[in-house]
């Protein structure tokens, strides 16, 4: 999350070093977050589809909810939502046969990000902020272990309030959102770039022009930002 260009250099590294198929897989599902934060879709997805042959659905169920997951939320932005709503159910499958706490805790938080979102994209606002605030409750109790996740709620928690035009909710979470940025040391990250895009629509509601412009600015300087970001 806070460089790509980085994550893919591991991945890189980890992928020509690894010696078994779990392995392979982890650094291809790297690979394609890191190419998915930088606007590269259709290399993300290749990465995902190279990951899933080599999990086992019967004992690689962490990674294998994660791929699920990814690949559903790419279907989604595409417009394919059948095929995205199938992969999603597989995963919430997985999810339920994962036995560790933190990848339990990682999977049901990706999971309910994209449940959530997709909401948004319906436009049901209360059942996404439902969703994602369900998300946010189990994720305050590993903040300081995988503090990402939580601030890619407070992101998300605030455009679903930005949606739903109440502002000052929307500028709560924001504003969480970058000082937890700020603590964690996510700054100049694509997580960053999305939390100052936020701020910046939230002075523009409240007619701050200038402050909205420089925020949007800053974000838009943000090294690594996605190719959606930018448009």
């Amino acid at each position: 999350h806070k460089n790509p260009s980085q994550t893919k250099r591991v991945a890189d590294y980890l992928l020509k070093n690894a010696q078994t198929d779990i392995e392979k897989a982890e650094a291809f599902y790297l690979l394609s977050e890191s190419e998915k934060k930088q606007g590269n879709y259709i290399e993300s997805i290749e990465h995902l589809f190279k990951a899933k042959t080599l999990v086992d659905p019967k004992k690689d169920h962490f990674l294998n909810s994660l791929l699920l997951i990814s690949i559903a939320q790419q279907c989604r932005s595409t417009g394919i939502n059948d095929i995205s709503e199938k992969y999603l159910n597989k995963a919430v499958a997985q999810i339920s046969l994962i036995t560790e706490n933190e990848e339990l805790i990682i999977a049901k938080a990706a999971l309910r990000y994209e449940q959530a979102d997709r909401l948004l994209d319906q436009d049901s606002i209360e059942k996404a902020t439902q969703v994602a605030k369900s998300s946010e409750n189990i994720l305050e109790d590993v903040k300081t272990m995988i503090p990402a996740l939580l601030i890619k709620n407070y992101v998300l928690q605030g455009n679903i309030y930005l949606t739903s035009r109440t502002v000052d909710s929307a500028a709560l979470y924001f504003n969480k959102s970058i000082e937890l940025i700020r603590a964690s040391g996510f700054e100049d990250s694509p997580l960053e770039a999305k939390t100052l895009k936020g701020i910046g629509e939230v002075q523009y509601a409240t007619s701050n022009f200038e402050i909205a412009k420089t925020n949007f600015k800053k974000g838009l300087e943000v090294s690594g930002i996605e190719e959606s970001l930018q448009a």
